[in-house]
């Protein structure tokens, strides 16, 4: 709603000049005037406003009347002009103050919130707290704390201005957290400060600053030139060295960059300023950067078109992802079945209308289906959900009428990533993807289903569901490849080779394989852990080179566009702006190198862990061409080729001078280049011999005599004799070398073994219960054995140590004690395990432990004191304390736990000397209460990706208890359940909590039955439960919130990895 006869009670402050380095304007401040808000329901809540000649002490008194516990009243407040922009306004954003003074109220009760409006646009979406700066919504400002505005206080908050926003509308939010009233909050001086950075502008004559020639340029507009004492641009490549240099002289309102070579170029503009009065410099600085790529020609689009690789557009312009040189896209949710139709008489039919589906011309796609109708699916079904339909017979109907509805689609996948959403067992899932093929078959027979799509490719898991039937009646297969940011030559293309073999043995060698997503992401992530965008530039290209070696028909990298924070590009190959990542100038070069490359084309060498070779050549109907990539994963390295090359690439498409020698320099960032044809064509065809293995330091003979070696440095060859380095990394290594003077190549796969194998380590509590030991299971492939020796080493210096022989290849253990070892004591050091004689081999991995059994009963007997009095009590005070050490008589905690056949008993006894507790049940946190999470599926391997069931696959449940100080009943809150069925954010009645406070002792007394931990059945003896527990103590006046803690991944950074274990014990 908007208010245009109060516009005039809005003053506004003057556009003014220049500030410092990055230097914004003076800024724009608007003044909200006290009667400019309007109430939905006065009943509810009343407006009174009292002026005053200054209009910074005139108020505007918000009277809550009606009783509300918890629920909001929005009041809407005026819109607001934004002043006029020039291009040189950057980066907006309003900060919001005001003074504050409250009557009646405790705990959380007032936000502000500003809707952004541009041009015509009048709606939003609904009220949600705590949302990252969005289009439509963002929290301003917010009063959480009620009781400490009873005496007039600033408040103040901020949030980012869209790029085409005009117009701002004010809107506050109250609430009363214990529906007590009347209550009152009274605003005063409520100031909206329009904000932004004053920065050059940075522009070229091409999209995205994106080049397809040899060279490009940039040209930087100046601010206030006429003030302006130096300026210049600044060019950067990938690694941050600078490249280029431009300057101006005094005055200089323009200055163009010349981008002379190929590659990628982050640009840096800067102007010096004088003060205005004698022309000295006194250091005001104003500067701007953007990104650009000089890409060189398009690719060949008939080439494109024939290319196996590809992008998820997401949010990408089409034109630029076609001159990337993609040809595949992923179509997720681009089938919607929501509106077809039953038929009374049991048919199905698509809705009136609908125009059949078919792919675009000029490039290639695979849809999946985004919605299924509510009539053939369960009361419990959601759009984002997954589960077997309420009858199978109508299931198969639905894709019959689907297939005859699309004649034109020759293909689809029925669902992205269907594993990490299905809500239903392993048989049934089989059954879903069966009956979706038999229809679709019925309705179409030319349709092909290709799936299953899954978010991982996870070969245990896989082999079962092919072993049940997840692929008959599939004609091609779709999975992801994501890993969760580990390197491209490790478990990443190993899963790969290991499905290729799979499909091979099962027969189904020949299917096309879809490979639609995978990828890493930068500075910032999701599920998976980030790494550099400079890493990214690297993984990105090495990974396309390895997948192309694969018989791969779809191989596509995730994403091309996506949302992400400016200058933080996450899986996006552009950033935000549509300006190139390093990584999209590395990915187009890839392009151009490998598009042309077909199934089965390519060979991959690895030479060592390290030191990789791939390489493709084709020899069909005369027309010979080969192209290689080569790169050393962990540092500088050299390569010597079996041939000069004719011509060499940089990753990012620099040119790179051969020069006559055919010895190459490599590095993580990969090199393109391209043998003599026939040398190609040789090398690619060389015969693989079987595997050997050896330790570091062995000498060992060739099965042939060798020439024109190709081998990484770990291994020297002369003549049939090889040498293996005694420090050499264990590992897959290659020696790769032609057969005496013939054209033959061989290839003798070594296998480097570590001289010590460490299986795992692991703790676990003596069958005296006195010690903790820490075993390791190791072995060794010395022909002789080898001795090992443990060292243990806590922080506090104190140490234990063993030693064992090891017969050659035989597995055994060994174990040492923690010293000074008491239950629920944290210790925390290092375990460094070492071969004699060899240590450089030696192994060392820290820990964290703190042991705490959590006993199983058959029930809490009615006497449940006595019983507690016999379970051992875990003093944790002193565990972590946050924000750093606190008294005992300030706060100190007693932790215990039982488990029975019908819950989950938690005990925590806190020594407190004040309590205070005002919040609501959501914000308890924000006073004396405990919070306390649980990983019920801790003894399970993490699932990264698995999204739609729990967290990485982990059912996790965060939970809180409250003792109001007021005296109300205990309050039960929870905030996440990362499981199927359970909503986060609510309450939970099912818990039973007591919580008593007698002088400065606080019982919280919890009982959780397991259903509301996601199990029907207790976990058995000698399983772990994760777990975390913080203590909060917010002393009434206190600022900063102090905390106890057991455990991490609530209070710091909500990360279940962080928990700790219960074990469940006899």
């Amino acid at each position: 709603m908007t208010f245009p006869a109060k516009l005039a009670a809005l003053f506004l402050i003057p556009f003014l000049s220049l500030g410092e380095t990055r230097a914004a304007d003076a800024p724009a401040v608007h003044f909200v005037a006290p009667d400019s808000w309007r109430t939905p329901d006065p009943a509810s809540v009343a407006i009174a406003v009292e002026n005053d000649p200054d209009p910074a002490r005139a108020t505007a008194h918000f009277d809550i009347r009606t009783p509300q516990a918890g629920a909001w009243t929005l009041l809407t407040g005026p819109e607001i002009t934004l002043g006029p922009r020039t291009p040189f306004h950057k980066n907006r954003r309003v900060h919001i103050t005001l003074e504050a003074r409250t009557t009646g109220l405790d705990g959380y009760a007032m936000q502000i919130r500003i809707r952004q409006r541009s041009g015509a646009q009048t709606t939003g979406g609904a009220f949600t707290r705590n949302l990252s700066p969005r289009r439509e919504w963002s929290s301003s400002l917010e009063m959480a704390r009620a009781e400490n505005y009873q005496t007039w206080a600033e408040l103040a908050g901020s949030s980012t201005v869209g790029f085409g926003t005009e117009r701002l509308a004010l809107e506050l939010w109250l609430t009363t957290p214990y529906g007590k009233t009347p209550a009152t909050i009274t605003l005063r001086n409520i100031r909206v400060t329009e904000e932004f950075e004053i920065e050059h502008t940075l522009t070229t004559t091409v999209p995205g600053n994106i080049f397809s020639a040899d060279t490009g340029s940039v040209k930087a507009g100046f601010v206030d030139p006429q003030n302006l004492r130096a300026a210049r641009i600044e060019l950067f490549d990938e690694t941050k060295t600078r490249v280029g240099l431009v300057e101006g002289k005094p005055g200089t309102a323009t200055l163009t960059a010349p981008l002379v070579n190929r590659g990628y170029y982050t640009v840096h503009a800067s102007a010096d300023y004088a003060d205005g009065k004698d022309g000295k410099l006194i250091n005001k600085t104003i500067t701007a950067t953007t990104t650009a790529a000089v890409v060189g020609p398009q690719l060949d689009d008939t080439v494109r078109r024939a290319s196996r690789f590809g992008s998820m557009k997401v949010w990408g312009d089409r034109d630029t992802w076609l001159r990337t040189g993609f040809n595949w896209d992923w179509g997720i949710g681009g089938i919607n079945l929501a509106d077809y139709k039953l038929n009374p008489d049991g048919t199905v039919s698509p809705p009136p209308g609908l125009k059949p589906l078919s792919y675009a011309s000029n490039y290639k796609d695979i849809l999946t289906i985004g919605e299924f109708p509510k009539w053939i699916m369960p009361a419990a079904y959601t759009g984002s959900s997954l589960m077997p339909p309420k009858d199978w017979e109508l299931f198969e109907r639905l894709f019959e009428a689907f297939a005859k509805q699309n004649p034109d689609l020759p293909w689809f996948c029925p669902f992205n990533e269907p594993d990490a959403h299905w809500r239903g067992s392993k048989a049934d899932f089989v059954k879903f993807h069966n009956a979706i093929v038999r229809g679709v078959k019925r309705g179409n027979p030319a349709m092909k289903v290709y799936g299953p799509g899954c978010y991982s490719i996870r070969m245990t898991e896989f082999r079962e569901y092919a072993k049940m039937g997840l692929l008959d009646g599939m004609e091609g297969i779709v999975m992801h490849g994501y890993v969760n940011a580990s390197e491209p030559e490790g478990k990443f293309i190993e899963n790969f080779v290991e499905l290729a073999a799979f499909l091979k043995e099962t027969g189904r060698g020949d299917l096309p394989v879809f490979i639609t997503e995978y990828g890493w992401c930068a500075e910032i992530g999701d599920w998976q852990k980030t790494i550099t965008e400079l890493e990214r530039s690297q993984y990105a290209p090495r990974s396309l080179a390895l997948l192309a070696t694969q018989p791969l028909d779809n191989i596509s990298y995730f994403c091309f566009k996506h949302a992400s924070e400016p200058g933080r590009p996450g899986y996006s190959l552009l950033y935000m702006d549509n300006t190139p990542t390093p990584t999209y100038t590395a990915v187009v070069n890839a392009m151009k190198w490998l598009a042309w490359t077909q199934r089965g084309e390519g060979r991959w060498f690895r030479l060592s862990p390290a030191l990789h070779l791939t390489l493709f050549a084709r020899d069909e109907s005369g027309v010979r061409k080969n192209t290689g990539v080569a790169w050393n994963a962990t540092g500088p390295a050299t390569l010597a080729l079996p041939a000069v090359p004719a011509r060499l690439e940089s990753s990012m498409g620099r040119v790179i001078p051969v020069r006559g020698q055919a010895v190459l320099d490599v590095s993580p960032a990969p090199v393109y280049f391209e043998l003599p044809d026939a040398v190609a064509l040789a090398l690619s065809n060389a015969r693989t011999l079987p595997a050997q293995s050896f330790a570091p330091g062995t000498k060992f003979d060739l099965p042939w005599q060798a020439s024109n070696i190709l081998t990484a440095p770990e291994i020297t060859v002369t003549g049939r004799q090889a040498v293996i380095a005694p420090d050499a990394a264990p590992g897959n290594y290659e020696i790769v070398a032609k057969t005496g003077d013939s054209a033959t190549w061989q290839v003798l796969p070594v296998r480097i073994l570590e001289p010590l194998q460490v299986e795992a380590v692991d703790f676990t509590l003596a069958p005296d219960g006195k010690q903790l030991l820490a075993i390791a299971r190791v072995q060794t492939p010395i022909k002789n054995g080898a001795s090992v020796r443990m060292t243990l080493t806590l922080k506090n210096g104190q140490s234990s140590t063993q030693q064992l022989r090891l017969a050659p290849g035989i597995p055994a253990c060994i174990e040492t004690p923690i010293p000074g070892f008491k239950i629920g004591q944290r210790f925390q050091g290092e375990i460094m395990l070492t071969p004699d004689g060899l240590a450089h081999f030696a192994r060392k991995q820290e820990f964290d432990q703190t042991f705490i059994l959590c006993p199983t009963l058959p029930r809490l007997a009615a006497d449940a004191e006595a019983i507690w009095r016999t379970v051992p009590g875990v003093d944790f005070s002193a565990w972590n304390p946050h924000p750093g050490p606190i008294t005992a008589a300030d706060c100190s905690a007693i932790l215990k736990t039982l488990v029975t056949p019908d819950a989950f008993h938690l005990r925590v006894e806190v020594t407190d000397n004040i309590h205070h507790q005002n919040q609501l049940p959501s914000y308890m946190w924000n006073g004396d209460s405990i919070q306390f999470a649980f990983d019920v599926d801790a003894d399970k391997p993490w699932q990264p990706n698995n999204v739609g069931n729990g967290y990485q696959g982990h059912r996790i449940f965060e939970y809180g208890v409250g003792l109001p100080t007021k005296g109300e009943k205990a309050m039960v809150w929870r905030w996440r359940a990362d499981a199927p069925g359970f909503s986060s954010s609510s309450e939970e009645p099912r818990i039973v909590a007591a919580v008593e406070r007698s002088g400065s002792r606080t019982l919280y007394d919890v009982i959780l039955p397991w259903p509301v931990l996601g199990l029907k059945t207790p976990p058995p003896p000698g399983a772990n439960i994760g777990f975390s527990l913080v203590v909060n103590d917010m002393d009434g006046s206190a600022d900063t919130r102090h905390a106890l803690r057991i455990f991490g991944g609530v209070l710091e950074n909500k990360d279940p990895k962080n928990f700790g274990k219960l074990h469940v014990s006899k």
